[in-house]
């Protein structure tokens, strides 16, 4: 009998907080959703020579942007750009590499921005392509940084910042057939 006793016990102590208790969500606002690259590694393209000593252009994925955790708060728009020496100089430091930055006439931007739609928790997948790449110094290995500079938001949403910027290394392979 003691046994049912305290089953009922401790069956209407576990349920009574929750019954009686106000929400605490409701006393303070919601923290704002953080928006981030999906892939801020380090990724290298290995630029490969025909046989008649040119480059092909070449286009990458850029990443896409997504809402940190299982959240959506609306629609975000993030805009891009390529490039910045202080990128540089944090890379080589942080590498122990000496790179150069990717000159602004061999990379287009083909997403500039990219988009979360309401409803969903990722964007879609940003571009760029490499072009006049036969102008490279193919002794030479290039960095190029890709960062969020801004959001646009229908919420509350904050930029994580170690998760800003994608890294692309540029280097070349001279194979001849």
């Amino acid at each position: 009998m003691k046994t049912r006793s305290f089953l009922f016990t401790l069956a209407w102590a576990a349920v009574l907080p929750a019954i009686s208790l106000p929400s605490c969500s409701e006393d303070k606002p919601e923290a704002p959703a953080e928006v981030y690259f999906s892939s801020t590694a380090v990724r290298t393209i290995l630029m490969t020579c025909n046989s008649d000593n040119t480059f092909n252009d070449s286009t990458c994925s850029v990443g896409t942007i997504r809402y940190a955790g299982n959240v959506n708060r609306g629609t975000v728009i993030a805009t891009l750009a390529g490039g910045g020496d202080d990128l540089l100089e944090k890379y080589n430091t942080l590498r122990k590499s000496q790179c150069l930055l990717l000159p602004k006439n061999n990379y287009e931007l083909l997403t500039p921005s990219l988009t979360i739609e309401n409803g969903r928790k990722i964007s879609e997948e940003g571009r760029f392509t490499l072009k006049n790449i036969a102008a490279l110094d193919t002794a030479q290995t290039y960095l190029l940084p890709v960062t969020i500079l801004s959001l646009d938001a229908t919420a509350d949403v904050t930029l994580h910042e170690l998760k800003r910027t994608s890294w692309w290394v540029i280097s070349s392979t001279l194979t001849r057939p």
